[in-house]
């Protein structure tokens, strides 16, 4: 630590020194008590904040650059205040020159205003509580200091440490906040025992004073209780979400009004909820990369255009009443031009990977989902048993959606689409692939006739059992396979049954046939 010395005389209006003088110093803009010391190097602190001048009317101490108050009293009385006093750790007259033929040469203070970090705003006590990562003392107070002194364009820059928030922060201003490099790959944003569903961060925008072109980047989300939300966007425009971390919360971001948004390197662990939620108005958001998990991964119900989901990951969603992706707006909101695509992929859904349930008739328009892989996972989370999910997709009111060249794997028992087909029009599902996928065709009635469904591919459903089933609907070639083997008195082993027939019949050696392995060899 390097200190700066300040030291003066306490003289009266004749000129006379002033000994004993009482001095007591705090910080100007928060009022804490200012940490002094006797020497440059930091090593040895007066206690307390209160030095007293000598027989000369002097008095001296050491303390970091900055703005101070100075309070003076003798015998218990005040003798007078100095406010706002600048001790500068820098002479006027020192530049900095950068490497070059062509600089000019600029202020050392000049130039370390570059950047301004979180750390400015904080008191001596602060920063060493964040530096030691020990949560023990709340820093909220540091970022209303930030955005009242910052503004519109400029970045706040954030240490890879944690930073206790014991109530939320909200932005008005167009600040950039952005994560410095680090040992840990995230500065922490910890919400500290935060009231359910309450932001961590709030970004609040208007009409007409709208929140545009900012970047929130290498930053995590966490709450210590799994109830705080991280982020609440309002009139959020035209800005980039990259390198985000959503940890242990109820929710991650919910937004009305936020649209044109870049979202990438989005990655959440332990969410209850929403990953994302968008009310009203979430416009041509794009997401690439990005991770979605809780009881709905992406949700909206308001008003919404323009939605593009690339190369993302939907994983553990283990609520059969939620879903991947739910488009669900309320009623009089429609939701239009959704695209789902690059190699999204859907894995240990209990509820539906992609749901539709708008409140309106024709409320889900232009939909379309190509290049994605759909694998629901094991039975403990899609399986036939009674109030598990059993859909890769459930459309409902929707008009005008495309399923193209997308993989379809294990969807158990029920259709790959459950659809009401008075309410679903204008489609097209074709050439699409899908392994123990009952409807990849048009059978049942499952669709309406202005909905196209051609050239998809099933192959033989696998299920494993000990017993044959005794109803739903099969398709020759199917196969059941025992979860137990034994071997019997002539050298063999039953491995399962191989469906012979199509239908809903079943019976054995009729429509299943068992299949049987031998021990030996050649077989007896």
């Amino acid at each position: 630590m390097s200190l700066t010395k300040y030291s003066r005389a306490i003289q009266d209006r004749s000129g006379n020194v002033i000994p004993t003088v009482t001095i007591t110093v705090t910080v100007s803009s928060t009022g804490d008590a200012a940490s002094l010391y006797t020497d440059a190097a930091g090593q040895f602190p007066i206690s307390g904040n209160v030095v007293q001048s000598n027989t000369a009317g002097v008095f001296e101490f050491y303390v970091e650059a900055g703005i101070y108050d100075l309070a003076m009293t003798k015998n218990g009385a005040s003798i007078g205040t100095d406010v706002e006093v600048t001790i500068a750790g820098l002479a006027g007259d020192d530049f900095f020159i950068q490497a070059g033929a062509n600089v000019v040469a600029r202020s050392i203070e000049d130039k370390l205003r570059d950047s301004v970090s979180i750390f400015e705003f904080m008191s001596a006590a602060q920063r060493a509580d964040v530096m030691a990562e020990t949560l023990q003392m709340d820093v909220s107070t540091a970022f209303v200091r930030a955005h009242t002194d910052l503004g519109n364009g400029d970045t706040l820059e954030l240490p890879a440490k944690l930073m206790a928030l014991s109530a939320g922060i909200t932005f008005t201003k167009k600040i950039s906040l952005v994560g410095k490099p680090g040992a840990k790959a995230y500065a922490t944003l910890c919400g500290i025992g935060l009231a359910s569903d309450t932001p961590i961060l709030t970004y609040a925008g208007s009409t007409g004073s709208r929140i545009q072109d900012i970047a929130l980047k290498h930053l995590r989300f966490y709450s210590n209780n799994n109830l705080a939300r991280a982020l609440q966007l309002t009139w959020v425009n035209k800005s980039n979400f990259e390198d985000l971390y959503f940890y242990n919360l109820l929710r991650g971001m919910t937004g009305d009004n936020a649209w044109r948004n870049s979202w990438k390197n989005l990655s959440v662990f332990g969410i209850t909820e929403d990953t994302i939620l968008f009310g009203d108005e979430c416009n041509a958001n794009h997401f690439d990369a990005c991770e979605f998990r809780g009881r709905y991964g992406l949700r909206i119900i308001g008003n919404t255009a323009g939605l593009h989901v690339d190369c993302c990951d939907f994983e553990g969603i283990t609520e059969s009443a939620g879903a991947g992706i739910m488009l669900a707006p309320t009623t009089g909101n429609q939701i239009s031009g959704v695209t789902i695509s690059g190699g999204t992929y859907f894995e240990n859904i209990k509820g539906a990977c992609i749901e539709t349930a708008g409140a309106d008739a024709d409320s889900v328009r232009a939909l379309s989902v190509h290049g994605c892989y759909f694998f629901p996972g094991s039975a403990a989370f899609f399986s036939s048993a009674a109030g598990s999910a059993e859909y890769a997709v459930v459309l409902d009111n929707t008009t005008g959606f495309e399923f193209r060249c997308n993989d379809f794997k294990d969807i158990r028992t029920a259709a790959f689409f459950n659809a009401d087909n008075t309410a679903v029009n204008k489609g097209t599902v074709e050439n699409n692939v899908g392994v123990d996928c009952p409807a990849l065709s048009n059978t049942g009635n499952v669709f309406g006739p202005s909905v196209r469904v051609a050239n998809n591919f099933k192959g033989p459903r696998e299920e494993w059992s000990d017993t044959i089933p005794t109803t739903g609907s099969y398709t020759s070639g199917d196969k059941v396979h025992k979860t137990s083997y034994a071997v019997d008195g002539n050298n063999m082993v039953k491995e399962g049954w191989l469906r012979i027939t199509t239908g809903s019949s079943h019976g054995a050696g009729v429509d299943w046939v068992e299949s049987q392995i031998s021990t030996v060899s050649p077989a007896a």
